[in-house]
């Protein structure tokens, strides 16, 4: 509940062997915390991970805050260095599938796009940090009496595509309406 903040992942790992998370198998040193996070101050993060977190612990990332508790009364305050991952934003590249393509109009298509992506980036079901994106889950929106969906495949790479996609703790799904195609 931080000011900027749109995703946020998080994970541990409590025991004494580097281990490693999700798809792209991020490594976390043995007694670590990874907080994975998109958006919002790193100060007021790094905050929220030594408050929430404790400092019994190593932080897991790419970026390095270093935050001062200024509640404590003292001429200087304690430090922590504090490590959170910023994941890599991936362009995720849809196909929707529809019965009759050459039938839609631009404005149909405009509007099932803009549904799309809302459900993609608002959705119950949205995209995120490590989840599990299914296509189907973006088309609940759309006006089936104009658009008649059949499918909606994803690609991180516009070239090998499929329904459903595993995102790693160190990526972040992200689209737009050039990034749909109608077939």
């Amino acid at each position: 509940n931080l000011p900027g903040v749109i995703d946020v992942s998080v994970d541990d790992n409590f025991t004494y062997n580097t281990v490693t998370k999700g798809s792209t198998n991020y490594p976390m040193i043995r007694n670590s915390l990874l907080v994975s996070v998109v958006g919002g101050d790193d100060q007021a993060i790094a905050e929220q991970i030594v408050i929430k977190g404790g400092t019994g612990c190593s932080f897991v990332g790419n970026t390095t805050v270093i935050w001062k508790d200024t509640s404590v009364p003292a001429s200087q305050p304690p430090e922590y260095v504090v490590k959170l991952l910023r994941p890599a934003h991936v362009t995720v590249f849809m196909r929707l599938r529809v019965v009759d393509p050459s039938s839609i109009s631009f404005s149909s298509l405009e509007t099932a796009k803009a549904s799309i992506i809302s459900e993609f980036q608002t959705g119950s079901n949205r995209a995120r940090i490590g989840g599990l994106a299914v296509g189907a889950n973006f088309m609940v929106g759309l006006d089936v009496a104009t658009i008649r969906p059949v499918s909606l495949e994803m690609s991180t790479d516009g070239v090998s595509w499929s329904e459903y996609r595993q995102f790693g703790v160190d990526q972040y799904p992200t689209t737009s309406a050039v990034n749909i195609s109608l077939v």
